[in-house]
């Protein structure tokens, strides 16, 4: 054999942990995570394998982190899901800014396919419940000040206006990205990075007025109810990019 063996594995639990055993960590590629990662998964956490994925599905992580967080920590496996997904800049940008602020003070394939797989499997009460922001959060806040409260053209309209920047639209990645980044929060909470009491993560995405803002908020508005409608996900199955596919390479240089 080479330098780098090529090994082929099923997804069952003995296989698996015989591959886990073999490396010392594992990089996830292939989803939807919520039909074919659990077993990685789980592998690595109860063989002391660190783990990577670029997974961007937040159900299925509450529902790693709830069946192996704990055996993880006490084997030694460093879990860390969804660092390969769109998150990870804001996850790190925020980071970075925290420590800043303390030393200053002192659509591809794959990714339709997770989202349809997910609204296959999960209930909507769970999704509801999963995307609370700090549903994958060690740890609830506790604010020294009360929360703002957001504008009732925020809240119905998706409409929000920063001086600095403009106006601001819904951002479809946001949910994930605030519960990954309220995670890093709870997680980096009793370390010297702690990012404060206080914190709080909402992700927008800046549009070039406010008509447009609204047109873009409504249209996801009315896409979702579409896409809870099973005739309409097997559609989008067929016609769009299936996992392993996206854009070519035409589209994206210059993006």
């Amino acid at each position: 054999m080479g330098f780098l063996d090529v090994l082929t594995v099923n997804l069952n639990d003995d296989e698996l942990d015989r591959l886990a055993k073999k490396t010392w960590l594992v990089i996830s590629t292939v989803g939807p995570f919520l039909v074919y990662g659990s077993a990685t998964c789980r592998a690595c956490a109860l063989n002391g394998t660190h783990y990577l994925d670029c997974t961007g599905e937040t159900p299925w992580v509450a529902d790693m982190i709830r069946q192996y967080d704990e055996i993880a920590k006490k084997i030694g496996s460093i879990m860390i899901p969804c660092c390969g997904f769109d998150c990870v800049p804001s996850d790190h940008s925020t980071w970075d800014a925290a420590n800043h602020l303390l030393s200053k003070a002192g659509i591809s394939g794959g990714t339709l396919a997770s989202l349809l797989q997910t609204l296959n499997l999960y209930s909507l009460r769970k999704l509801y419940h999963i995307h609370a922001p700090f549903e994958l959060s060690p740890k609830q806040p506790m604010p020294s000040v009360p929360p703002q409260q957001s504008r009732i053209w925020t809240k119905t309209l998706g409409l929000l206006r920063i001086k600095e920047l403009g106006w601001m639209g819904y951002q479809p990645q946001g949910p994930v990205d605030r519960a990954i980044l309220h995670r890093s929060w709870g997680l980096l909470g009793p370390t010297a990075a702690s990012y404060g009491h206080n914190f709080d993560f909402h992700a927008w995405l800046r549009i070039w007025g406010p008509v447009p803002a609204v047109l873009w908020h409504l249209g996801l508005a009315m896409l979702v109810p579409l896409l809870l409608l099973r005739p309409v996900r097997w559609l989008l199955s067929k016609l769009w990019y299936q996992p392993g596919e996206g854009a070519g390479l035409n589209k994206i240089h210059g993006n």
